[in-house]
């Protein structure tokens, strides 16, 4: 096995591992700024249905 220790003994370097990357996870998406600031334009797809002008599909 990889690890030889207990698993009990490596929980706490799990946990600090796991809270970082939610703080990076948190960093990441607050750059993206506010989904309204954008514009969405939905992309047709050639496997389903062709979507009206008005954004309804058929």
């Amino acid at each position: 096995m990889l690890h030889e220790e207990p698993y009990e003994e490596r929980t706490p370097d799990l946990i600090a591992r796991i809270r970082k990357m939610r703080e990076t996870a948190r960093e990441q998406m607050d750059r993206f700024g506010d989904p309204a600031e954008y514009d969405v334009e939905i992309l047709p797809n050639i496997k389903t249905a062709p979507a009206s002008p008005d954004g309804a599909k058929s």
